[in-house]
């Protein structure tokens, strides 16, 4: 666990923006900032940081922040940011669509597609990175939207304010076993405050989410296919393909992605496997293929990667 404090205040004037920029991007996420008025500029923080998430308080005078595509050096695994804005507001531009973030509302931000976020006013606001997987089994509408602004509602809306300003504070002492708990819990938390408490999943919807939760978690199978998953979950093969259709993918596109991102994952952390062996355990079984699909999707062969990861850790 890392925890820092920052007074931009403190800083001379041309250190400030830049300062901003290096603890954003080693704490929450890489990101660069713009839009500053260098006289006058100055923000506060406390972040914690732990492996699979982090948590801070933050608040500024207006600035913009943006990020592009994930790269090879970005220190964090797949992530969304969730930011809880207590005062002003944030514009949002992620793709093609143009959100603003009022105060009060819940902001879900998809950390691996280019976004701009500008705060015209002060404001202060709590972000957490927590890892996409966990957040997307919760909240599959993500998996195409990647990008919801809401006002939490219903019972629970409380709780999960309460559990993110929590999180936030550098007093709190969270051990490393309570970490993964304590995620669980706020991506819970999101998956019932989203949206109004009185609609009811269709049965359409609970097949939909049934289907994902069966699927990443026997993604890395290699005995996994479209007949058993049918079957398994006692579906049709149409009806399956249908409900994939609904997330812009097919069932061999969602299986390939997912065991592509637990390679990706193990690459960085199994030093002692080679690559051969973590192909064949995340489910492929042509290795020519699969160092074809991973550079597809990465833009490396898989040994490269490896390379910049650990040059990454080093630096």
């Amino acid at each position: 666990m890392e925890i820092v404090k920052v007074d931009m205040g403190a800083l001379g004037k041309q250190e400030r923006r830049d300062s901003w920029r290096s603890i954003c991007s080693k704490m929450i996420h890489t990101v660069e900032v713009s839009g500053t008025v260098l006289d006058s500029f100055s923000a506060e923080m406390t972040v914690r940081k732990h492996d699979t998430m982090s948590c801070g308080l933050f608040w500024s005078q207006p600035h913009r922040v943006r990020w592009g595509r994930a790269r090879l050096s970005d220190p964090c695994d797949p992530s969304y940011l969730v930011s809880w804005q207590i005062e002003g507001e944030a514009h949002i531009e992620h793709g093609n669509q143009r959100l603003i973030q009022p105060a009060g509302s819940v902001a879900i931000v998809d950390t691996r597609h280019p976004t701009s976020v500008t705060f015209p006013v002060e404001v202060r606001r709590i972000v957490a990175r927590l890892p996409a997987r966990t957040l997307e089994l919760r909240m599959p509408q993500l998996l195409t939207s990647h990008l919801e602004v809401f006002q939490p509602a219903g019972p629970f809306a409380p709780t999960l304010l309460s559990y993110l300003n929590e999180l936030s504070r550098d007093a709190l002492a969270v051990s490393p076993s309570d970490v993964e708990a304590l995620v669980e819990n706020v991506c819970n938390l999101l998956k019932v405050t989203h949206g109004p408490t009185n609609a009811p999943c269709d049965a359409r919807e609970l097949r939909r989410q049934a289907l994902v939760s069966y699927l990443r978690k026997h993604a890395c199978d290699p005995a996994l296919s479209l007949d058993l998953t049918a079957a398994q979950l006692n579906m049709s093969r149409r009806l399956v393909q249908q409900l994939l259709q609904g997330m812009n993918t097919s069932f061999t596109q969602f299986i390939i992605e997912q065991r592509l991102g637990s390679v990706e994952s193990q690459l960085a952390r199994a030093e002692s496997a080679s690559i051969s062996q973590i192909a064949y355990s995340n489910g492929f079984n042509d290795i020519s293929h699969f160092n074809y699909l991973f550079k597809r999707k990465f833009g490396v062969a898989p040994s490269e990667y490896r390379d910049l990861s650990r040059e990454t850790k080093r630096s």
